[in-house]
């Protein structure tokens, strides 16, 4: 029997399971390492301790993604819980995480499994690791997590398409129930408005905006998001550890980025909650 943590070949045994190792996105350090030397002006974020934060995984906006994560290096988190939607709805259960580490151009990112271990033991969310290959919602942001804070661990956490809104909530208490404050950051990994020309998707944008900043949970089934259930999440967790102040520091449109308005776009948000 192997001990717990020794390394065979691209595997990790811990308990006798082979626990794969997962990939970042862009495996070469170029792309990020760009995003963070041209990072793109925000609105600056106060300076009160930040429990959670969303971002997008559509690396286009690699440098807005970079500024949020730079502004937080100070904050000293040992754990961050990444949650973003099932993109191709692989696996059988509505709430899924991993146990593998993640190669990433920075080095290692390490799962927490102490706590996955008692995300699974609560009923919170079930391992499987198949989706986790393809999926880009983890995959992408996984370097900005080892490079911003190097020590930290990864709690990785995506939703199907099939996820309510009760689903986020319930995520969200779990998640809060299991994790240190103080210590964590909880990361929505979300993209916003999808498919629509430039205009269409700032109006409904204009709608997730007035949502999120009210903490409106109840009616977020309505926001044009990747994963709705994923923000409701996010929000319950801020709600748990009494955030009152939610900043939206950008908001950008993928049509408006590259001077094709009328094309189908791609909208992104970054917002705090401190």
């Amino acid at each position: 029997m192997l001990a717990a943590g020794v390394v065979v070949g691209a595997y990790v045994r811990h308990y006798d399971s082979a626990i794969p190792r997962h990939s970042s996105y862009w495996q070469q350090a170029t792309p990020y390492n760009l995003a963070y030397d041209n990072q793109a002006v925000i609105a600056p974020l106060v300076s009160s301790k930040v429990a959670t934060i969303i971002v997008p995984h559509h690396l286009m906006v690699s440098s807005y993604t970079a500024s949020v994560f730079k502004s937080l290096e100070s904050q000293r988190y040992q754990t961050v819980v990444l949650i973003g939607p099932n993109h191709y709805s692989l696996g059988q259960d509505i709430v899924i995480t991993s146990r593998a580490d993640w190669d990433t151009p920075y080095g290692v990112l390490s799962a927490d499994r102490w706590l996955i271990a008692s995300l699974t033991r609560s009923g919170g969310a079930v391992v499987d690791e198949t989706p986790f290959a393809v999926e880009h919602s983890i995959s992408g942001l996984v370097p900005f997590i080892k490079r911003s804070f190097p020590d930290a661990k990864i709690i990785p956490i995506i939703l199907q398409p099939t996820a309510t809104i009760a689903d986020g909530v319930a995520l969200g208490q779990t998640v809060d129930m299991l994790t240190d404050s103080a210590t964590t950051l909880v990361i929505g990994s979300i993209d916003f408005s999808h498919e629509w020309p430039t205009a269409t998707a700032d109006a409904h944008d204009v709608v997730t905006a007035d949502l999120i900043r009210t903490f409106d949970i109840e009616n977020l089934s309505s926001v044009d998001a990747d994963s709705p259930a994923a923000i409701a999440t996010v929000l319950t967790y801020a709600q748990n550890n009494q955030v009152t102040t939610a900043q939206e520091v950008f908001h950008t449109n993928s049509g408006r980025l590259i001077g094709r308005p009328d094309e189908p776009t791609t909208s992104h948000f970054g917002w705090i909650f401190n």
